[in-house]
């Protein structure tokens, strides 16, 4: 089995029981307790999904599991800016945003990190650059 499959596999073993989302939620006003479930929920699918991937990709090809990683960031990544914009535009609007996106974004972003380590580094600079590219269409 490829290292980097081992290294997915071990990243959703590790992060299973959403250790980060204890963090993130502790201190933040404003979220319910069905909020904290919607959010666990919400964690555990990501997760999931990359696992999926894994376990699905564990015969493949170098290449094959590498441009499967980065299309699982490009997703990541554009539900990131999603949230993102939601929020900004409420907080401009409405002075708040809704802390369940806001949380939701923090959790993708720790997601997205992690699988930034199975991204070589300049093929990571690139996808950042085309994401930049197509957001502000620069």
């Amino acid at each position: 089995m490829h290292s980097t499959i081992i290294g997915l596999l071990e990243y959703c073993k590790t992060n299973k029981d959403v250790p980060f989302l204890k963090e993130m939620t502790e201190n933040y006003e404003g979220l319910s307790e069905r909020n904290i479930k919607e959010l666990n929920y919400f964690s555990k699918m990501k997760l999931k999904g990359i696992q999926d991937l894994a376990k699905t990709l564990e015969d493949a090809e170098t290449e094959e599991i590498e441009s499967s990683i980065s299309g699982l960031w490009f997703e990541f990544r554009s539900e990131w800016i999603r949230h993102n914009a939601v929020n900004n535009y409420n907080m401009v609007m409405k002075g708040d945003a809704d802390p369940l996106s806001v949380v939701q974004s923090a959790v993708l972003s720790h997601l997205i990190g992690g699988i930034e380590t199975w991204i070589p580094e300049d093929k990571l600079k690139k996808m950042m650059e085309i994401m930049v590219s197509v957001q502000y269409d620069t």
